[in-house]
């Protein structure tokens, strides 16, 4: 008789039951430390520069009477209070752009640490050992709450010791308000995150889905604060509930009430969904996917278009709704900017003329970098397509590598411009009715302005993709992350120009408050084509697969 010895497999209930909360705390904790200390330098940057920009009292007293009755730059950045004082100023100039930069950072984080583990097919083994699929979520809830505790205390300190460094007169307590207030978005956000990934299959939905949620949030408190007798919308809107925290000057902490309370729910029912349902499906239900036509695989460029096709409409609308926007409130927002630091700002880039000029100037600035951030998701979709094994499958159809890379970079330009076309075109029209003097050739003109630094952005995350697969988001959000932060340096006063040319928004002319620099479109855009050039070569000769 033959005797098989079969080898005892043994683990710790324990540890098994900490692998969701270690892989969220190990993926949140680090980068909500590093976003704090990028918020901190933030907040500091506007305190100091209120100081070397507005130094007398007049000067001050000036500033609070332009722009706290400007109905066009409290829709855009919120009410404007005590801006003779410095605590109301750096909420004024800061707070808004911190708060949207938080969510964003809360979405991509709740939806990859919940329904992209379960999509990755991450979970399939804890799941299978003494871990339930709602234990699973609630410790990844437990982890990214305690990320968003982590910003918190850490840019009340990283604001506290700075003040007293530069000594801007902060309080402790106000420091540590105006961090809560901040982070009371990301709070939200990763609990509609952990909510909609029950909604949602997949996790490209619920970023839509909750990038849409960001809008319709902004878009009721823009409203409420259009001074049109709506100011009641503000209560309706999860970032309206956080700007009515009026942090550092006259705070009301009674609206942490609604934002808690939503959170607590939303988490709450998070994890009641995930114990009534099995791994991989969802509350709305898993699409079964359909056989592919015959014609998209014929054609790479058709498949391409398919596959981003929501995708790039979402992008259609907040691109062109965001330059609506702007265009609309120039004239408004643009007599506010003579003798402000906007101004002495725009003019370090070369930026000249009138208030509403200097402000579309800015304005294209903007949209530059929305164009980046669309272009570098198409190419992290297409790592995603591999990392997910989706590829591989694609690939053993009659397509080839070239093909399949080939079409989704024709899909990338063809988007740009499309997306381009149709936003400037809208811009365009309210200028035209508003009477601001913009011909249609001058703002075609800023396509070609605004165009290069995503191209630039696209050309090195697709670098990466060919050469470093798993540094594809590092190279991309890394060459982001970088510029935006030199911008906000180089608002400062004097800094290195070596370093301010580093940045890939100084590279942008503020047009038509100044014309377009030719050379550093030329270079951006060159460098971009390199960079999809050697990375297609690259991709058509390594290994495919998730690493």
């Amino acid at each position: 008789m033959t005797v098989t010895l079969v080898p005892k497999i043994s683990f710790s209930p324990v540890k098994r039951t900490q692998v969701p909360f270690r892989r969220a705390i190990r993926t949140s904790v680090k980068s909500s430390l590093l976003w704090s200390v990028a918020f901190g330098i933030v907040i500091l940057s506007s305190s100091i520069s209120y100081k070397s920009f507005y130094p007398t009292a007049a000067s001050r007293k000036m500033l609070q009477s332009v722009f706290s009755t400007n109905v066009a730059t409290n829709s855009l950045f919120g009410p404007a209070y005590h801006l003779d004082q410095i605590a109301g100023f750096t909420v004024f100039k800061s707070f808004f752009t911190l708060i949207i930069i938080g969510a964003l950072w809360a979405i991509f984080l709740s939806s990859k640490a919940l329904r992209g583990e379960e999509e990755n097919l991450t979970w399939e083994h804890v799941i299978a050992g003494t871990t339930t699929l709602a234990s699973a979520t609630l410790q990844v809830i437990i982890g990214l709450t305690e990320a968003v505790v982590s910003m918190w205390v850490a840019i009340t300190f990283v604001v506290y010791l700075g003040s007293m460094q530069s000594h801007l007169g902060f309080s402790f307590l106000q420091c540590a308000f105006f961090a809560l207030a901040i982070t009371s978005t990301p709070l939200l956000f990763i609990s509609f995150g952990a909510l909609a990934s029950q909604l949602f299959a997949e996790r490209k939905t619920v970023n839509i889905a909750l990038g849409w949620l960001l809008g319709i949030s902004y878009a009721l408190r823009l409203v409420g604060d259009s001074g049109i007798g709506l100011h009641w919308l503000d209560y309706l809107s999860p970032i309206g509930w956080v700007e009515l925290l009026h942090p550092m000057i006259d705070p009301k902490p009674i609206f942490l009430l609604p934002i808690f309370l939503c959170s607590g729910l939303c988490l709450a029912a998070s994890v009641a969904m995930a114990s009534r349902r099995d791994l991989g499906q969802s509350a709305v239900g898993v699409r079964t996917p359909s056989r592919i036509s015959p014609k998209y695989l014929r054609s790479s460029l058709a498949f391409s278009f398919k596959l981003i096709s929501t995708n790039l409409f979402s992008w259609l609308i907040s691109i062109s709704v965001t330059g609506l926007i702007l265009a609309r409130v120039a004239e408004s927002v643009g007599s506010t900017i003579t003798g402000s630091s906007v101004k002495t700002v725009l003019e370090r880039i070369g930026g000249q003329g009138n208030g509403s000029n200097l402000f579309l100037g800015l304005s294209f600035v903007i949209l530059a970098m929305l164009f980046a951030f669309m272009l570098l998701g198409q190419v992290l979709a297409m790592r995603a397509e591999e990392s997910s094994g989706h590829l591989d499958t694609l690939l053993s159809k009659p397509i080839s590598r070239l093909r399949w890379f080939g079409g989704r970079i024709m899909v990338l330009i063809a988007s740009e411009f499309l997306v381009g076309l149709v936003s400037i075109l809208l811009i365009w029209i309210v200028l035209a009715t508003e009477h601001l003097g913009q011909g249609f050739t001058g703002v075609l003109l800023s396509i070609v302005n605004i165009m290069p630094p995503g191209i630039l952005v696209a050309g090195c995350a697709i670098f990466a993709f060919g050469w470093f697969p798993t540094k594809t988001s590092l190279a991309g959000y890394g060459i982001l992350a970088w510029s935006m932060m030199v911008e906000i340096i180089a608002g400062l006063g004097k800094s290195s120009q070596f370093l301010v040319d580093t940045s890939i928004f100084h590279q942008v002319s503020p047009y038509p408050a100044a014309s377009i620099n030719w050379k550093s479109a030329v270079i951006m855009t060159g460098i971009g084509v390199v960079g999809t050039l050697l990375g297609a070569y690259r991709f058509n000769k390594r290994d495919i697969g998730p690493t």
